[in-house]
């Protein structure tokens, strides 16, 4: 071993012996315990309360530091803070500082073990952090960044970790600058990665945000193992919100504009969501946009109750924002059971109580649904009025999908002005009012001939046999033209007009909504010798004689009862005692000789 060798060995024993007589000396002299009150005081000087209730010790391996036991503390809107462990080191170099400024720590290093925080914000639940475990090292407050690593928290209940180099600068005890970068964030089963930073001078946050794939349904599953009350629909799709993720930029400036750019993933569906917010104005506007959408998949499927929780992201900006908010939906196609909906579009307006659906457009069963709507929520029962129209609606394929019945086919136009309030559906079905009307083109019913069964019953009553003609098995009817309105929980047929041939028919009846029961009254007029050119021929006696139906039955499936639609016997009677006066005048008054007719004389 060369002489420099061994007289660097010594001088680095030597001063490394220096060091620890130093480290002795000050533990020795240096009662950490006694700066207590100075600590507390330089605390309660930059706005955070602190309260030091158990031991503070020195520690010097592998780093000089102080560790402090059982710390209370209230900083802004974060109290009822508790660190069990707190254990804090700062560099050698620093260490004589401590003796001169002891309200200063020179910190390189923070460990908090076993903490807790709540986070109180007016009009929101608390936030509690607990079973906080993190780590700060090379600690700085000049610009540098810092490694954070909160290694295990409960957020709610709802297992959180944290990694990310962080940057402060603060320049004469006020925050110049804010920044993290590399963050790594995981909630539960949830991970998201990105980076933002914090400007105090403009009052603006910039950043991305960016989550890994992940099962929103596992999530959901999990949230409702802590939170039992909470209750969300098996879906139809097993395999819905299976695969799920979200990224955006963001520049935020809490007193001025601020602007979000969402793209969210769901399943293979990208949906486009643009926010742009100004504090100044008090107007907010949302867009989304997406390409496919395949709402079947997201609906209750048939054993779970159907609730609007599919619903609820739509009304979250209306909740949160104070002011008046817009939103523009747009989608290309709607996938649903057996069907789709193209091109849709919707925008909402809302103020306050009032949401207002200036335009809903959509394409569905080759014709076009256009809507219009007011929802206000300011009174105890929500009021809502609605003005929809459907122009040439393919009504045999809607009826074929949505009822699974192939008795109507025609083109559909309706247009209708209704309101109702409520706090549940039978509130809504009992307060309905307004009113409608409807044309249904080459409307073609299946299940029956009109004209046949006008035909036996013209035979029926005249006491003739049934002309053998060859009719085919459905009606096809001219033009319908039907008015309608609500009241009461009623859907009231007011006057609904149609003919097949030379049969003209009436129909007027009453539909109740709650009960699904219907009692209707089909009245039928022969203005001709035959229903047809190619009918049968009709008595004289029924000719321009309104011939009365009565039909009644349920629409609820769950309640079945005995539909029929049979003729008034009681008008029936009318009509052939009529019938007989008319029969018996013209014997008596047929050539203006009484005596002639009475007798019978030629």
């Amino acid at each position: 071993m060369s002489t420099i060798t061994k007289w660097i060995l010594r001088a680095v024993g030597f001063l490394a012996s220096c060091i620890l007589i130093v480290i002795l000396g000050f533990a020795l002299l240096v009662d950490p315990n006694n700066y207590a009150s100075d600590l507390e005081l330089a605390a309660q000087q930059n706005g955070l309360a602190l309260k030091i209730e158990g031991d503070i010790n020195w520690s010097f391996f592998p780093r000089p530091g102080l560790s402090f036991q059982n710390i209370n503390f209230d900083y802004a809107q974060f109290d009822q803070g508790f660190v069990e462990t707190l254990v804090v080191s700062f560099n050698w170099i620093a260490l004589p500082n401590l003796l001169l400024e002891p309200q200063n720590l020179p910190l390189t290093s923070l460990n908090i073990q076993n903490g807790r925080v709540r986070h109180m914000d007016p009009g929101l639940p608390p936030i509690v952090l607990d079973n906080l475990n993190a780590s700060i090292r090379n600690f700085s407050l000049d610009g540098k960044f810092f490694d954070l690593d909160i290694k295990s928290a409960n957020l709610a209940g709802l297992p959180l970790g944290v990694k990310a180099n962080i940057s402060v600068d603060i320049v004469q005890q006020e925050m110049n600058s804010f920044a993290a970068k590399n963050i790594i964030l995981r909630a539960d089963r949830v991970t998201i990665e990105g980076e933002f930073e914090v400007d105090p001078t403009k009052t603006e946050i910039m950043g991305n945000l960016k989550t890994q794939k992940f099962s929103l349904k596992n999530q959901i599953q999990s949230i409702q193992q802590r939170f039992p009350f909470l209750t969300f629909p098996s879906l139809k799709n097993d395999k819905a919100l299976t695969e799920v993720s979200i990224s955006t930029d963001f520049s935020i400036n809490p007193l001025g504009y601020s602007r979000y750019t969402h793209e969210l993933l769901i399943d293979g569906q990208v949906f486009d969501i643009q926010v742009e917010a100004d504090q100044t104005t008090g107007k907010m506007s949302t867009s989304i946009d997406s390409d496919r959408f395949r709402l079947n998949d997201y609906l209750p499927n048939g054993s779970a109750q159907t609730n609007a929780s599919i619903l609820t992201p739509l009304a979250l900006p209306f909740i949160f924002w104070q002011g008046q908010s817009e939103i523009n939906i747009s989608v290309n196609e709607i996938v649903m059971q057996g069907y789709r909906v193209s091109n849709f579009y919707t925008q909402v307006f809302g103020a306050g109580d009032v949401l207002q659906i200036t335009t809903l457009n959509a394409d569905i069963f080759d014709g076009q649904l256009n809507a219009s709507a007011i929802v206000d929520l300011s009174g105890e029962s929500p009021q809502i009025s609605l003005k929809p129209t459907i122009d040439n609606l393919d009504l045999g394929k809607a009826l074929a999908i949505l009822e699974e019945t192939n008795d109507l086919k025609g083109q559909l136009t309706l247009e209708a002005d209704v309101t109702a309030s409520g706090q549940n559906m039978d509130d809504f079905q009992q307060s309905i009012s307004g009113n409608g009307k409807l044309v249904i083109s080459d409307p073609i019913y299946e299940p029956l001939n009109i004209e046949e069964m006008v035909c036996n019953a013209a035979a029926l009553f005249d006491g003739t046999a049934s002309q053998a003609n060859a009719y085919p098995p459905e009606t096809e009817l001219d033009t319908i033209i039907s008015s309608f309105s609500f009241n009461s929980g009623n859907l009231n047929i007011d006057r609904t007009d149609t003919a097949v041939g030379n049969i003209k028919m009436n129909v007027q009846g009453k539909i109740n909504m709650l009960q699904q029961s219907y009692g209707i009254n089909v009245n039928m007029l022969v203005n001709s010798s035959k229903t047809s050119p190619n009918g049968c021929k009709v008595n004289r006696r029924f000719q321009n004689q309104i011939l009365p139906f009565e039909c009644i039955g349920n629409l609820n499936s769950n309640k079945p009862m005995p539909s029929s639609c049979v003729p008034d016997k009681n008008k029936i009677k009318q009509i052939m005692r009529n019938s007989v006066i008319q029969g018996i005048g013209n014997k008596i008054l047929g050539d203006g000789n009484i005596l002639k007719n009475i007798f019978g004389g030629q």
